[in-house]
């Protein structure tokens, strides 16, 4: 994914090799997505899936679900309509598993929509009690419909509909994830269909309110600060990954210099004259010492600069290992297969005007 990225962003690529890549891309991700949901369904049956409670905007995660989904609804024909209902935005609770559940029925309604057909994305919220509000989401189609024998099995794991309704494969988790992820917010997804015209996936969900996120989420924005000039310490003991980063990095104008474990991370900014890094990016498994405890001892070093970010950038994007690597004295986390914007995003957020921003 990372050397398919890099060879997007070439310049001069002929029209037809572009449009390869960029299928080679939307390819790699799906089989991403594949096994992302493999290890949601086996966290899921061994009861190791855990629902987050933080702060987040609902207005903002429908407002990406609308921007990404609208795309795909149009580039297939289809009429993609948002009806949302809301007095609170600023809510507790887990904003990336309410994401994985509204565009799986999402992506599933345009799937088996056929072109000149209306999906539908609703979202109202129901009551409130000064401290809890209640929505309630509904994904509607007027797709191919499920027959009634078929509207309980489509929850079952590895289950689909038959091959005939939709050219794109799956897995046969999507659905099973999401009533599961439904069930663990305390919720129930339900399902309403008619062969011929359409179906309707609803849910009610409760959260309590956030007062204090607007103000949090105010004062977090992230400036448009240029990452031209700025100099990275990369922790990466992996040849091909090391290359595809620096190669990313420098797209931006940014200087790295690799260490290949963590004893030589620590050695390099150790023996540097402080200032010289604005941000360290620590890859976690690599030999001699782990990143964990190089940042430990990059922390414990009693330097000026020893508050430089440190951004975890590993395969290990398991919650805990998040935890781990914040416990660790990491300020900020990207999961592998690096996501480019995702990267540059972090870094502008902890790199300020080529000055190293303080460890939370």
């Amino acid at each position: 994914i990372g050397l398919t990225d890099l060879a997007c962003m070439e310049q001069n690529v002929p029209p037809e090799i572009g449009k390869k890549l960029h299928k080679i891309r939307s390819s790699s991700q799906y089989l991403l997505s594949l096994i992302n949901d493999i290890l949601d369904m086996s966290r899921i049956e061994n009861q190791k899936m855990v629902i987050e409670r933080q702060g987040f905007s609902l207005s903002e995660v429908l407002d990406a679900l609308q921007g990404m989904m609208g795309v795909q609804a149009e580039q297939k024909g289809l009429t993609f309509m948002v009806d949302i209902r809301t007095a609170h935005d600023f809510l507790e609770g887990d904003p990336v598993r309410l994401r994985q559940v509204l565009t799986n029925l999402l992506s599933n309604a345009i799937k088996f929509t056929p072109a000149g057909g209306t999906v539908t994305l609703q979202a109202d919220e129901i009551n409130d009690d000064g401290q809890t509000a209640e929505y309630y989401f509904c994904v509607k189609d007027t797709g191919v419909g499920i027959p009634p024998e078929d509207q309980e099995r489509i929850f079952d794991a590895f289950e689909q509909l038959t091959p005939s309704v939709s050219r794109s494969a799956g897995t046969g988790l999507g659905l099973p994830i999401c009533r599961s992820l439904v069930e663990l917010m305390g919720g129930e997804l339900q399902v309403m269909s008619e062969p011929g015209k359409g179906s309707a996936f609803c849910m009610t969900l409760r959260f309590p309110l956030d007062t204090g996120e607007k103000e949090r989420s105010e004062a977090s924005e992230i400036p448009d600060v240029s990452l031209d000039g700025v100099r990275i310490l990369l922790a990466e003991d992996n040849d091909l990954n090391a290359e595809i980063a620096q190669e990313l990095l420098a797209t931006q104008g940014i200087h790295t210099e690799r260490a290949c474990d963590g004893q030589q991370a620590v050695d390099l900014f150790t023996a540097c004259a402080p200032g010289t890094y604005q941000a360290v990016l620590m890859d976690i498994l690599m030999p001699v010492k782990n990143g964990y405890e190089a940042t430990r001892e990059i922390r414990a070093s009693g330097r000026p600069d020893a508050d430089i970010p440190v951004i975890a950038m590993t395969a290990n994007s398991f919650k805990q290992d998040e935890e781990e690597a914040r416990s660790a004295g990491m300020d900020g986390f990207v999961p592998k297969p690096v996501d480019p914007e995702r990267l540059f995003s972090v870094l502008r957020e902890f790199v300020k005007a080529g000055r190293p921003h303080a460890a939370k």
